[in-house]
């Protein structure tokens, strides 16, 4: 029960709202590779938020843009106590959509490094 909410995706750990994604992509920072691009600003709060945005244009079928997304929600939670007080948006592109999950979690790992050096 304690690894559950250890690694837990609560409502307080995610940008919600329209005017959230806003406020991050106005003033924001940008990490980038072939798969991802990451907008990231500093946070009033005490821990990491994620926004998640892969669009159509990644992929007309649901199914894969909703794996791409569950491949990011869950290397974001493996990495949350590590990451600074910020919010992250994570853009997923079209390249991602064909790559295994393997590649997609080094990739992300790779760019969650980056971005905690920084």
């Amino acid at each position: 029960m304690i690894f559950v909410k250890l690694f837990a995706f609560p409502k307080s750990k995610r940008l919600l709202s329209s005017s959230e994604y806003k406020k991050v992509s106005g003033k924001a920072k940008k990490l980038h590779s072939g798969s991802f691009l990451f907008l990231y600003s500093p946070n009033e709060y005490s821990h990491a938020r994620l926004g998640i945005t892969v669009s159509k244009k990644c992929s007309k079928l649901a199914v894969k843009r909703n794996r791409l997304k569950r491949i990011i929600r869950e290397s974001f939670r493996h990495m949350n106590g590590t990451l600074p007080n910020i919010d992250i948006i994570v853009i997923g592109k079209r390249s991602a959509i064909t790559q295994d999950n393997a590649t997609l979690l080094s990739t992300l790992d790779t760019l969650w490094k980056r971005l905690i050096e920084q």
